[in-house]
């Protein structure tokens, strides 16, 4: 398939963006009511928009009707919290990442902790889309909702372009690239204890650190997004200590660690995308 360059970007000849520069990122994705995988506008295709948590979690909890926590203190129900996304773009999500990774989950901890032996770019994939919907959200959000205070919004605090390396992997599914074995990040998988008082779901992410954390009944993962598996070698000889299932509190200070370490690292590994070109007139 012949491709062309504009902008930075790569163009195939069906007129898809299947690599974005990082100033389109944010002009197009970031800064419009796009669909944020393949980049349509709501007036070029039909858009029925994506949950940012899963459907299938929110069924999974019986969360529809219950309110997640935003930053600020205020919060928002799940089943409206959502960002743009065509009709075509979520059905390829659901087949691509949500429906295996939800019957994995079904079955167990063993399940997930062998979908991730067999399939880690599946699961890597799954938790860089977790993290850029959320992200993608705050565009939406101020940070401090009383009227009576002028405040930003929550993704205003972002530096956007660093988060083009997650967006790139996100959309794998829609664009078939192959991510290299070294650009992978650190992903741990936990059983959870499960009937707690805090319940047996959990989301959680902490954006300087670019980990990520995801509990549901027996099963707790973590993932560091954008650190070549550098936390999972500082904390290796840590991990290897945990001998049973985490409780809630657990899990968010294991998340701590996790996103600490990512920053402690110096030499810092730097990401990029290689295209093999061909003439349109080929």
């Amino acid at each position: 398939m012949p491709y062309s360059v504009v902008d930075g970007s790569i163009i195939d000849d069906l007129g898809r963006v299947v690599f974005y520069s990082a100033d389109r990122f944010v002009r197009e994705i970031v800064d419009e009511d796009r669909c944020f995988i393949c980049g349509r506008q709501r007036t070029s295709t039909v858009f029925n928009d994506e949950h940012v948590i899963p459907d299938w979690l929110l069924r999974r909890h019986s969360l529809h009707d219950k309110r997640i926590v935003i930053p600020g203190e205020s919060d928002l129900l799940y089943g409206r919290y959502k960002i743009p996304c065509c009709q075509d773009c979520n059905s390829l999500m659901a087949r691509r990442y949500e429906e295996p990774i939800a019957e994995r989950f079904a079955e167990g901890y063993g399940a997930v902790t062998e979908m991730l032996k067999q399939n880690p770019l599946t699961v890597f994939g799954w938790m860089n889309l977790l993290f850029l919907k959320v992200h993608l959200k705050d565009r939406a959000l101020i940070l401090n909702r009383d009227r009576r205070v002028t405040s930003p919004r929550i993704s205003d605090l972002y530096d956007w372009p660093e988060i083009h390396h997650i967006h790139c992997v996100a959309r794998m599914v829609y664009t078939n690239a192959a991510l290299a074995v070294d650009a992978l990040g650190s992903i741990f998988v936990f059983p959870a204890k499960t009937d707690l008082p805090a319940g047996d779901f959990d989301y959680a992410d902490y954006y300087p650190g670019r980990a990520i954390l995801l509990r549901s009944r027996g099963v707790a993962i973590f993932c560091v997004l954008n650190d070549s598996c550098g936390a999972l070698n500082l904390l290796m000889s840590d991990l290897e200590r945990i001998t049973g299932p985490l409780g809630a509190a657990q899990c968010r200070e294991l998340l701590a660690h996790f996103a600490y370490a990512n920053i402690l690292i110096k030499d810092r590994p730097q990401f990029y995308t290689t295209i093999e070109l061909r003439r349109l007139d080929s």
